[in-house]
């Protein structure tokens, strides 16, 4: 597979890579072929401070039996961009590039999200390889975020080595390798009412089941902000 010797090429040329492992599909495949092929030991990462609690259990289940060790920390802010039903949460981590999910509407208020923060990387990683592929999509974005394989952000530099694959191919690779289809969705589930705007200026709040006003918020200059702090130069 030449996008795999192209990945181990890469991981040759440097010190410290690290997977960023999100527990789907994608990247779980990338994790277990890496498992066998990488030519050096990789750090691994997830952004798991505002997951559900079953989405924690699987993570844990899989990082118990593959016999991982897997590092988390808080992202320096979180912001949601979108209107009414398309809202995308916004994870900015130190690392240099922020973090993507679309939200699906659950039980977890958006008010009691977890509000620890870090604002710096505590490791040297020189590689942050990432599952994502061009054919990944967001609210509010038509196109991939992702720019290309290959690119830096704020001095770290980021490859995407199933950039080109589409999703049969990763199905194909899952059953190549064996990898557990996620049984369970790794959406960002919140409930986000009080962000979505209306007529009366006012909501439902579910979890204190009176209404509240909605909040004030720019998704505009949201998602201006955001192409700012992305600041991503292609290789």
């Amino acid at each position: 597979m030449q996008w795999l010797n192209e990945l181990i090429e890469k991981i040759e040329q440097v010190q410290k890579p690290v997977l960023f492992w999100s527990g789907g599909l994608d990247s779980t495949v990338l994790l277990t072929i890496l498992r066998q092929h990488s030519p050096k030991e990789f750090d691994i990462f997830q952004s798991r401070d505002m997951w559900t609690k079953e989405q924690c259990e699987y993570s844990d289940r899989l990082i118990t039996k593959l016999d991982l060790k897997v590092f988390s920390f808080p992202p320096q802010d979180v912001h949601f961009i979108g209107q009414n039903d398309e809202l995308t949460a916004i994870f900015d981590y130190a690392t240099g590039v922020p973090m993507l999910k679309d939200v699906v509407e659950g039980k977890q208020c958006i008010a009691d999200l977890p509000t620890r923060r870090m604002d710096y990387v505590p490791f040297n990683w020189d590689l942050h390889i990432v599952g994502s592929r061009s054919e990944d999509r967001h609210y509010i974005f038509p196109e991939s975020v992702i720019p290309s394989k290959e690119w830096e952000s704020n001095g770290n530099k980021f490859y995407a080595p199933l950039f080109d694959l589409s999703k049969a191919d990763i199905l194909k690779l899952a059953q190549e390798y064996e990898v557990e289809i996620p049984t369970v969705p790794m959406d960002f589930e919140i409930c986000s009412a009080c962000l979505k705007p209306n007529d009366t200026g006012k909501v439902m709040c579910p979890k204190e089941k009176v209404e509240i006003p909605v909040i004030d918020w720019s998704p505009a200059e949201n998602l201006r902000l955001l192409r700012n702090r992305m600041n991503i130069l292609t290789i």
